[in-house]
C-alpha cells in the first residue's frame, strides 16, 4: 500500500519528470542508496523498475529491494557496473556529503545507456537561512543544513544544472522542488508530524514551503544525436 509520503511524492512535477519517464521495466542505479527507504516508496509508484545501489557500505535494508549492491567511495572510486547499463540515475542528497564530485561526474556518463536519464537532488541555500529547531532532534533529520555534521556544502541551483551538463547530458530541468499538494497540506503534515511526534514529517513540510532543495534532471544524447542543452534554470 503506497504511504502518504509516496502519494505526495508521485504529484510532485519535477520527480515525475524523471521517475515517470523512464522506460517500462527499467534498470536505474541509486546511487548513495543507503538504507533503501526512500526506494520502499519510490518502488510503489514504479513497481516495473529494477533498482541497483551503490554506497560506501552496503545495508541489510537494501535486501528485496536491490537487485545488485556494489561498493564504492563516491568521492573517489569508480562504479564497478559496466558501460551504458542504465537507463536511469539516481542521485538524491548525496553531492552535499561528498568533498570530490569529478569521478562521480564521470561515472554518470559512462553508465547510462544513451537516450537514459539521471535526476540529482540536493539541500540548495535556503537551506541555511532555516532556524535549527530542536524538536525530536534525536529522530534525525534537517532543519537546518548544518543539523547534519556530514553536509560538506548546499548546492546552488545552477550547479546542479552545470554538474549535470558536465556529466555530459542534456539538461532537461533545474529548478527548486516544490510540490504543491505538499505545500497545501503542510498546516496538516506539520499538525500531523507534532501529534505523532515525527520529526521527519515536520521537516518534510518545512523542506517544500521554503524550497529547501534543489534538483536537476537531465538526458544522455542517444546515438547520432547531438547534445543540446534545452532548458531553463527555475529559481
Amino acid at each position: 500500500m503506497t504511504s502518504l509520503g509516496g502519494f505526495l511524492r508521485g504529484f510532485s512535477p519535477v520527480y515525475g519528470k524523471f521517475l515517470f519517464r523512464l522506460p517500462h521495466g527499467a534498470e536505474v542505479l541509486d546511487v548513495g542508496c543507503g538504507d533503501c527507504a526512500s526506494l520502499r516508496i519510490i518502488s510503489t509508484l514504479r513497481p516495473d523498475v529494477s533498482w541497483y545501489g551503490v554506497d560506501i557500505e552496503e545495508s541489510p535494508s537494501g535486501k528485496g529491494i536491490l537487485k545488485e549492491f556494489r561498493r564504492a567511495d563516491l568521492n573517489s572510486e569508480l562504479i564497478d557496473f559496466p558501460e551504458g547499463k542504465f537507463d536511469g540515475v539516481r542521485i538524491c542528497h548525496v553531492l552535499e556529503h561528498l568533498t570530490g564530485l569529478n569521478v562521480l561526474q564521470r561515472e554518470i556518463g559512462r553508465l547510462l545507456k544513451p537516450g537514459g536519464m539521471a535526476y540529482v537532488e540536493t539541500p540548495n541555500e535556503n537551506s541555511l537561512r532555516v532556524p535549527s529547531f530542536s524538536i525530536y532532534r534525536k529522530q534525525g533529520g534537517c532543519f537546518n543544513f548544518r543539523d547534519d555534521p556530514s553536509h560538506v556544502r548546499p548546492f546552488r541551483t545552477e550547479e546542479l544544472r552545470e554538474f549535470v551538463a558536465g556529466s555530459g547530458l542534456d539538461v532537461l530541468v533545474s529548478e527548486v522542488v516544490r510540490n504543491p499538494w505538499k505545500i497545501l497540506l503542510s498546516p496538516v503534515i506539520l499538525l500531523i508530524g507534532l501529534i505523532a511526534r515525527r520529526r521527519s514529517w515536520l521537516t518534510a513540510a518545512v523542506w517544500e514551503v521554503t524550497g529547501w532543495c534543489s534538483c536537476a534532471v537531465g538526458r544522455k544524447p542517444a546515438d547520432g544525436e547531438r547534445g543540446v542543452v534545452a532548458s531553463e534554470t527555475k529559481r
